[in-house]
């Protein structure tokens, strides 16, 4: 997505959009636990349903048949680690062994299971699922039906790695004003159930089969092999532009106000940029590039880099790119030196 000079969409909740987002259905294919949901909540009727699409288990048997062959033949040596030592083995040395295997499995255990609910989890009728309405979301997550409209979502967080070689966004985490927040993740193939067990890995993680590889690096995702981004299509897109929709209005005569507007930490007034750390007024500005990972902005005279936001920890991002570029216009139309941003890097893939 390209954020151009200019907001895209009117200010108006339940607007539509220049693209075509998720997949029309007709009412009698919408669960009528949808239509409660969305009548209580007085969001409209539901037109679109966001799900895993079709390719989500795609290849899944190219890394399920190995973990199965490898679990078992490791279940039966652990089994035979265990029972051989506690019968050929006088008591009480026949204890050693098995409180030996025991002490080395049981911190794995947990990994263990998350591994194999990520291969073998999914399709089944409790995964997350969505449907599109003209004033908010209806969302099933753990069997049960939520609703939260447009303007009760505060916050939206970006997933990014690369997949295949493109850096890439993987998936959204959204945060409703009075509810949990939910999750979902675009990667499809046999890896798409790993990929929040491997982004949260601490360390280094690497999990490889014939279908390709799944790895991270301190939380940072790679993918290579049997995978795409076409699962839940468009409702990334689509809660972003409801929210510049909904908030850019506001936000904008908060600015003209001369009052800062946070995210998270980053700051953005009528006087300038600051992270709390470093300040950086609009006429210092040299460039400002978006990329998948990061707005980098750089500072005059010698182009030096001012800041590198993480898009990943950024609240709102599409929100922030939206009002800098709304403010770069305003500049030029006063034929003011103006921020740059660069727009042949400023996509998010």
């Amino acid at each position: 997505m390209s954020w151009q000079s200019q907001p895209q969409f009117s200010a108006q909740p339940g607007a539509t959009f220049p693209s075509p987002v998720g997949q029309p259905v007709p009412s009698s294919t919408i669960p009528p636990a949808v239509f409660q949901a969305a009548e209580a909540a007085r969001l409209g009727a539901p037109t679109r349903e966001y799900n895993r699409g079709a390719k989500a288990s795609a290849g899944r048997s190219a890394i399920a048949i190995p973990l199965i062959l490898g679990l078992g033949g490791g279940g039966i040596g652990l089994l035979v680690g265990i029972f051989v030592p506690l019968l050929v083995t006088p008591f009480p040395f026949n204890l050693i062994a098995p409180a030996v295997i025991l002490v080395c499995i049981l911190p794995f255990l947990p990994m263990l299971i998350k591994l194999v609910r990520g291969v073998l989890g999914g399709g089944s009728a409790s995964e997350f699922r969505a449907w599109g309405c003209p004033e908010g979301l209806v969302y099933l997550e753990g069997k049960q039906f939520f609703a939260v409209r447009w303007r009760d979502i505060s916050a939206v967080w970006r997933k990014v790695g690369f997949v295949n070689g493109l850096p890439s966004t993987l998936g959204y985490i959204v945060q409703p004003a009075n509810a949990a927040p939910f999750k979902f993740s675009l990667l499809t193939g046999p890896y798409a159930g790993l990929l929040d067990m491997v982004g949260n890995s601490s360390g280094s993680m690497s999990i490889s089969s014939g279908a390709g590889v799944i790895s991270s690096q301190g939380g940072f995702i790679q993918v290579e092999g049997m995978a795409d981004l076409s699962a839940y299509a468009g409702l990334g897109e689509l809660i972003e532009e409801q929210i510049l929709n909904l908030y850019l209005p506001q936000i904008l005569e908060t600015f003209q106000q001369g009052q800062p507007i946070a995210f998270g930490t980053f700051l953005v007034s009528s006087q300038g940029l600051s992270d709390g750390n470093k300040n950086l007024a609009w006429e210092e500005i040299a460039d400002i590039q978006v990329s998948a990972f990061a707005i980098r902005i750089t500072k005059r005279p010698a182009d030096l880099l001012w800041y590198n936001l993480s898009v990943p920890s950024l609240p709102n991002a599409a929100l922030l790119i939206g009002l800098l570029n709304t403010i770069r216009a305003r500049y030029r139309g006063r034929g003011e030196k103006a921020p740059v941003i660069d727009d042949s890097v400023g996509k998010f893939h």
